[in-house]
């Protein structure tokens, strides 16, 4: 396995796991001694698939925000997992790390890799883009 990034639940009763190489997200159950109740993904382009999974943070509400560095996008997903939406498309490079504001609705997008000058591609809830961070 290829552990990226991890963010827990709001409850505080669920551990999330990107896996970058297996292209999905682990859901464990941090209550029952970390045992896996779903996962969510697999490769692909279409919704619901991921490619490359980097880094993920979860709302205030549950749902799951998790940045592709392959596919180049950020996708929202229930806290059930199913796909809700895609976002930056066409305007992240490659994206490798995302947090979530609840104090003032943004979702905070690293962007760049060891290739390119880093910025952060800022985008509301809904997955507007506000504004670029940086060069």
């Amino acid at each position: 396995p290829s552990f990226k990034g991890v963010a827990l639940s709001p409850a505080e009763d669920t551990l999330y796991i990107c896996e970058f190489n297996n292209n999905c997200v682990y859901a464990l159950d941090i209550t029952s001694r970390g045992k896996e109740t779903r996962w969510l993904g697999g490769y692909g382009r279409n919704p619901g698939k991921l490619w490359g999974p980097q880094s993920l943070c979860v709302l205030p509400s549950g749902s799951l925000i998790v940045c592709e560095r392959m596919g180049k996008r950020v996708q929202e997903f229930t806290p059930e997992g199913e796909h809700v939406r895609f976002f930056g498309a066409g305007v992240l490079k490659e994206p490798t790390a995302v947090c979530c504001s609840a104090r003032d609705g943004r979702v905070y997008v690293s962007d760049g890799g060891a290739a390119r000058p880093g910025r952060v591609q800022v985008f509301d809830m809904e997955g507007a883009h506000l504004t670029t961070i940086g060069p």
